[in-house]
């Protein structure tokens, strides 16, 4: 059984006088889903950019969030507990990269 990755931008860098026809060139491009940052001391949309993403589980699960994608980069040492969290809060967990981070770095997880 293997793991399809999905590819999921940022609307954050949209021209947002015209979302629709930004949201259509990212898919025409080959994005499998569309995500938006709402920020609130840290980035997320679900989508962390901290560096301590099992701080976030328990109120992000509490607000109703269905999914939380957390980064690689600063997961690497308690990958295993941050995911089995998010999928008993009801959450669907998923992972992020920073650019230049060798996609390998998420085989593990």
């Amino acid at each position: 059984m293997g793991v399809t990755p999905k590819i999921a931008p940022s609307m954050l860098s949209s021209d947002f006088a015209n979302l629709a026809s930004e949201a259509k060139r990212m898919l025409d491009f080959g994005a499998d889903w569309l995500h938006m940052d709402i920020m609130y001391r840290a980035y997320l949309d679900c989508h962390l950019m901290v560096t301590n993403p099992i701080d976030y589980v328990e109120p992000l699960g509490k607000a109703g969030a269905s999914g939380f994608t957390f980064h690689v980069e600063v997961s690497k040492e308690n990958w295993q507990e941050l995911i089995q969290k998010i999928k008993l809060k009801g959450m669907r967990p998923g992972v992020a990269l920073k650019p230049g981070t060798p996609i390998e770095e998420v085989y593990p997880l």
